[in-house]
């Protein structure tokens, strides 16, 4: 991976390699324990369209999901229909460090 590249690791061992985008999004959602983040937040810099932003986000949710899944890891993330993301609290130590790759 490049330098820009992180894992996530949980308590149990857990190890899924992130993407700079994916680790930008978990970056997000950590830093608002609790809270639901509308799409748009996560990559407010884009100067797409609103829907446009979204639907990347969706994308890079599906795409993190699939490859959580062939590593048998369940993230803890939920989809709030119509708005956006969040990190499920009673999950949230699944997430004990972005690090380095």
């Amino acid at each position: 991976m490049d330098g820009q590249a992180s894992v996530l690791a949980g308590p149990a061992g857990e190890r899924l390699p992130l993407t700079a985008n994916e680790r930008a999004f978990f970056i997000r959602l950590l830093n608002a324990p609790g809270q639901c983040l509308a799409r748009e937040r996560f990559f407010p810099s884009c100067s797409e369209a609103a829907h446009d932003g979204a639907r990347r986000v969706d994308v890079l949710v599906s795409r993190l999901r699939s490859k959580a899944r062939r590593l048998n890891i369940d993230l803890p993330v939920v989809a709030v229909r119509g708005w956006g993301y969040m990190m499920l609290p009673a999950q949230a130590e699944f997430c004990e460090a972005i690090v380095e790759a």
